[in-house]
């Protein structure tokens, strides 16, 4: 967190719990992260969670049997994830020498 802060940069945590358990994130990680401005936090809890509890425990995971996200997993991460990265990068001022990639805004 120290390099973090000695660089000026922000650091985003995205805390992702397993489709289908769910569990929160801990509370010891919360604190930790907790005091520091520069860290921003999406816990993707309550998006799982509530995703889950409309379309069934599991919805969310590849196969039944394999907890990694699926593609609406990964929508949601995108959904809870993008304002916040769109509202670091505002904060940010970008330096003169940073073009913007030919096809970006298409």
């Amino acid at each position: 967190m120290a390099e973090v802060d000695r660089l000026g940069a922000s650091l985003i945590v995205v805390y992702m719990p397993v489709p289908g358990d769910n569990l929160p994130m801990p509370r010891e990680l919360r604190a930790a992260l907790a005091p520091h401005e520069s860290i921003h936090v999406v816990d993707l809890t309550t998006a799982f969670a509530d995703y889950e509890d409309q379309h069934g425990p599991k919805s969310l995971r590849v196969t039944p049997d394999d907890p990694h996200p699926n593609g609406t997993a990964h929508r949601l991460i995108a959904d809870a994830l993008g304002p916040v990265v769109a509202a670091v990068l505002a904060e940010r001022r970008l330096p003169s020498r940073v073009t913007q990639h030919p096809g970006a805004g298409r």
